[in-house]
Formats: structure tokens, sequence, C-alpha cells
């Protein structure tokens, strides 16, 4: 689901559009619901949360670090006189990287 999709939703749901910062709450839940859908047990060991593949959110892909910074792939954007152009798109994937 993307950003726009979400705020569609909640506003057909709610009657008002939500704050810009709801995506990030919809995200954290939606990841303590995939965490607790894993057979057996929920995992939501650091193992788990810190996976190096990270997960996918309304606003994109997003992933915690070992040391509680998280990170997001985002887009650069330029805004010109005709509106926002894309001047490098956000990530769709993360490389693994080391903790």
């Amino acid at each position: 689901e993307d950003t726009a999709a979400f705020m569609e939703r909640f506003t057909a749901s709610y009657s008002y559009r939500p704050a810009r910062i709801a995506t990030q709450a919809y995200d954290a839940v939606a990841l303590a619901a995939a965490l607790s859908r894993n057979e057996g047990a929920a995992d939501f060991s650091r193992a788990a949360l810190t996976n190096p593949s990270g997960f996918a959110g309304t606003d994109g892909i997003f992933r915690f670090l070992s040391n509680g910074v998280s990170e997001r792939g985002l887009a650069v954007l330029e805004v010109t006189a005709r509106g926002p152009r894309v001047v490098d798109a956000a990530a769709q994937t993360f490389l693994p990287v080391t903790n």
C-alpha cells in the first residue's frame, strides 16, 4: 500500500485526513502484526526487528539498525516551478549491512 491509498482509505473511514506522520504509526502496527504471524510464537526479537532486508511500509522500505537508528528508502526531489521532480528514485531494497 502506498501513502496516497492509505490517506484515502483513512479519510473514507474517519471523515478527516490524518496527520502526515500517521503512516509511521500504521507501519509500526503493521510490522508488529507481521512479526506476530510467524510460525510458532511471535518473534519480536532484536534479530527479527533488525532484519537487514528491512520491511515494506506505507512510505516505502524501512529498517532498524542494531544501534536503534531507523533507515528509510527515500526519494530525492527537486522543487521546480512546475512542481516536484524526482532526481533520485526511492530505493526498493536495502543491501545487507553488518551492524
